[in-house]
């Protein structure tokens, strides 16, 4: 008796390298698109650079006077 199973794939480590670098390739895509649509009022756009362990945000702004401000964020509050 002779038994025929049916064969089954088996991905090769090329094929599953390939496959989720596709993935991450189009999962930045559409990231970078979503924060494209993103801008202010005035047509400046915010940005967010990490580096380091350090987190910079510009947000755009135009206040009276120029100069460098203080942002403070409470997690309590819920508005």
């Amino acid at each position: 008796m002779h038994d025929e199973s049916p064969q089954r794939f088996q991905p090769t480590i090329p094929v599953l390298f390939v496959f989720f670098a596709a993935l991450l390739f189009i999962a930045s895509v559409l990231v970078t698109q979503s924060f494209q649509q993103t801008e202010a009022a005035n047509g400046e756009s915010a940005s967010a650079t990490y580096s380091h362990g350090i987190l910079h945000v510009t947000i755009p702004y135009h206040a009276p006077h120029a100069g460098a401000g203080q942002l403070s964020v409470d997690p309590e509050s819920r508005g």
